[in-house]
């Protein structure tokens, strides 16, 4: 076995860390179809069914300049409600899918900071969609698409990172970057430079099958299809010429 490509992340980190070779071992994501891209806007998004968002006072409070739009597919308690009070909170209780898809196509930012369940597999939506996506450690839904230097065990510590970033377009492509490379995101290209290689590497196996001679001799080479017979040398002493045929043929 030449390579043996894995396509989790987590999988591939376990499997070097049993001792698999990374001479054979390879990792190999998936080539997503990413549905936008970022447009660098002070929007954030929060997908929630339940109001134990942590710290989400805090963040609204600390940071005037983010817009949090967070919504949820059922009613809101008094809890989030009290939240609209805030100008830079825009709330989305029993939101319709189409105000959601909208808020993926217009939010720049995910954060993943909900408590309870994850709703319309929002992280993952929050990637198709090119979002920066930043997060608690305790409160994470989906590791496969959040970057590790992402994860944050305070709320001051995710606030200096959003302080950091915004506004700053170089940054903000640098950490998608960081979160793709993380999340294990293919070029198409990647993809098709394997295959191209699968199939050369194919084409040359076949090509050097054994082939034998009907004198009984046998050699490597080229399709018997294609070549003379003789060149195992002992056709002329049996009187047969030109008669080959291979496995392939």
């Amino acid at each position: 076995t030449r390579s043996i490509y894995v396509q989790k992340k987590s999988s591939y980190e376990k499997l070097t860390e049993l001792g698999a070779s990374k001479e054979i071992l390879k990792p190999l994501g998936f080539a997503y179809a990413y549905s936008r891209q970022n447009t660098f806007q002070n929007e954030a998004l929060i997908c929630t069914n339940s109001d134990r968002i942590e710290k989400c006072e805090e963040l609204v409070k600390e940071i005037p300049q983010m817009k949090f739009h967070i919504a949820a597919l059922t009613e809101m308690s008094s809890k989030l409600m009290s939240l609209s009070q805030y100008e830079n909170v825009e709330l989305y209780p029993g939101v319709k899918t189409k105000q959601l898809d909208r808020l993926f196509d217009s939010c720049d930012y995910y954060l993943d900071i909900n408590h309870e369940n994850e709703i319309v597999s929002a992280v993952k939506q929050a990637f198709l969609h090119n979002q920066l996506i930043v997060g608690f450690r305790q409160t994470l839904h989906n590791r496969a698409y959040i970057a590790p230097e992402h994860v944050f065990d305070s709320h001051d510590g995710l606030i200096a990172f959003l302080r950091e970033v915004m506004g700053r377009e170089k940054r903000i492509t640098w950490e998608l970057d960081l979160l793709r490379c993380s999340a294990m995101s293919e070029d198409v290209d990647a993809y098709a430079d394997l295959l191209k290689y699968f199939f050369n590497s194919r084409r040359k196996n076949d090509a050097w099958k054994r082939i034998k001679c009907e004198c009984g001799g046998n050699f490597s080479g080229v399709y018997a299809c294609s070549v003379q017979c003789g060149a195992c040398g002992r056709c002329e002493e049996q009187g047969i010429k030109n008669r080959t045929y291979c496995a392939h043929c």
